[in-house]
């Protein structure tokens, strides 16, 4: 089970787990954190991201090996910045990049809570290749 945060284009923001998500399938299935109610169905096209974290809480105990928080680590894929519509701007690496997927999976630059994120790409105004 991924541990997520989804983060709506409307600014809300939900926890929880799936096992489901994949860059190229337009829905999956989240199991809310903290209940007992079936895993709701999430279509993407409401969604402005999904971060992957390795904690709810934000903070990651022990740290990431060798690596110190916000060390740049290294990882595959294509160098990128992309600017949301919104005017945030995320920073990593992007891999396997398809036009026609929903989503884009970007690892960010530096190590953090989060370790992945999945991009809803119409929510993305510009793609800056570093």
């Amino acid at each position: 089970m991924n541990n997520v945060v989804v983060h709506y284009r409307n600014g809300s923001l939900i926890k929880g787990t799936t096992n489901d998500i994949h860059k190229a399938k337009p829905m999956f299935h989240l199991a809310l954190l903290n209940s007992k109610e079936q895993p709701k169905l999430v279509n993407v096209d409401e969604l402005k991201a999904v971060f992957f974290v390795r904690s709810f809480d934000g903070e990651v105990q022990g740290g990431f090996g060798h690596l110190r928080d916000g060390e740049k680590q290294n990882a595959y894929g294509r160098k990128a910045e992309l600017l949301f519509k919104d005017g945030e701007k995320v920073t990593g690496y992007v891999q396997a990049y398809h036009e026609n997927e929903p989503m884009i999976m970007l690892v960010p630059e530096r190590l953090q809570n989060n370790y992945r994120i999945y991009v809803n790409r119409t929510d993305v105004k510009n793609i800056f290749w570093l």
